[in-house]
Parts: structure tokens; C-alpha cells; sequence
């Protein structure tokens, strides 16, 4: 599970820069794979709170949903 969160923290990253640089072609596909990190680190939340909680804290979590869900906003936005 962890592994699963650690690549969504990766994807967030990946995905922003793509969007400020404007190399996306595509901004659907940020909207989607956000979307899709997003509900990984939903899920982690819902069964593995303290695991991630260890591993993370808080403010690292905060930041991550906080990163995902612009990253998800700011690529539809980018599609129209």
C-alpha cells in the first residue's frame, strides 16, 4: 500500500510540473491519473490511518490530497 501512495506522491509531482511547463497534450489524462492517485491515498487513509500516519505525519498528508486535488481542478480547467 505504501508503494501504491509513494508513486502517487511521484505522480502529483510529475503532473504539475507537466502542467506549468505545458508540455501536456493531453490534460484529460493528469485529470484522470490524479483522480486515480487520489483515491490511493483515499483508501490508504481508510484502512491504514496509523500506517500512514507513522510514516508521513500529518502535514505531509494535508499537502498530497491538497497537491491532487489542484492538480485535478487545474488540469480540467486546463482542458476547456
Amino acid at each position: 500500500m505504501m508503494a501504491c501512495v509513494e508513486a502517487a506522491m511521484g505522480l502529483s509531482k510529475g503532473s504539475r510540473e507537466l502542467l506549468k511547463t505545458g508540455y501536456l497534450t493531453y490534460p484529460f489524462h493528469n485529470a484522470h491519473n490524479g483522480f486515480e492517485a487520489t483515491t490511493v491515498v483515499l483508501y490508504g487513509l481508510k484502512h491504514h490511518p496509523r500506517l500512514m500516519h507513522d510514516r508521513y505525519g500529518n502535514d505531509d498528508v494535508v499537502d498530497l490530497i491538497s497537491s491532487l486535488s489542484g492538480l485535478f481542478v487545474s488540469s480540467i480547467l486546463n482542458y476547456q
